[in-house]
């Protein structure tokens, strides 16, 4: 959200999700507002859904995970280029051969059996995909390209009527 919004609209917003409270909503702008009721929608489903098991806590610890990144964070390119003084293309390569690795895991877990409940494996598998689709060419979420574009279009503006 700091990429597109100005100081002065980051300040509430910020502290909206540090209060994580449906209470702050009234303070933001009104284009927030959605993105703000939907992550609280997001975690409280989430909680629902984990509570069902007894493990409505670890909702909390995702949670907190949310609450961003600090300005001086480098991103994982940024740290590898200078750990192993490659460029950034160099530092893209590695990761991609990482995230394909990755994605055959992902595949071959979902298909096991597992305690976890379907719905939350399905929303970690969504996730990851929406991941990347926004960071597959680069970053897709500060600089939004045509695949976002065109996947928030079809999803939000123009869905499919089921």
């Amino acid at each position: 959200y700091d990429s597109y919004a100005t100081y002065d609209e980051l300040i509430p917003y910020t502290n909206a999700i540090e209060r994580w409270d449906i209470k702050c909503i009234d303070q933001l702008p009104e284009y927030m507002k959605p993105s703000y009721k939907a992550l609280l929608d997001v975690y409280e489903e989430m909680e629902q859904l984990m509570a069902k098991h007894g493990r409505q806590y670890r909702v909390e610890y995702a949670k907190n995970a949310f609450k961003h990144r600090r300005e001086d964070d480098c991103s994982a390119i940024e740290c590898y280029m200078e750990e192993y003084g490659v460029t950034a293309q160099e530092a893209y390569d590695v990761f991609n051969k990482h995230v394909e690795s990755a994605w055959k895991d992902v595949n071959q877990e979902f298909m096991k059996p597992t305690e976890m409940p379907t719905e939350v494996l399905n929303r970690s598998l969504n996730l990851a995909r929406v991941m990347d689709v926004l960071y597959r060419e680069g970053d897709g979420y500060t600089y939004v390209g045509k695949a976002a574009k065109g996947g928030i279009t079809s999803l939000l503006i123009e869905p499919i009527a089921l």
